[in-house]
């Protein structure tokens, strides 16, 4: 399996206040069966449901992690 992790930013500041930090990850497996790591890797999705997901945003959010889901 191969993945990647992007952040929103390289590091936090010590503050004495809430700090926000957005991680995008993907992850790949082999398409041949064979190859695919064992045992089979559990997966939890957390989705954004913030103002800016709603509409088309979200369809395309909740289509995609039926695609993941099914694979």
């Amino acid at each position: 399996m191969e993945q990647k992790v992007f952040f929103s930013r390289q590091g936090l500041l010590h503050l004495d206040e809430p700090q926000i930090i957005y991680i995008i990850m993907e992850f790949s497996v082999p398409t041949d069966k064979e190859k695919r790591p064992e045992p089979p890797l559990n997966l939890c999705l957390v989705l954004d449901r913030s103002t800016s997901m709603q509409g088309s945003n979200m369809d395309v959010v909740k289509a995609t992690a039926i695609r993941i889901s099914i694979n």
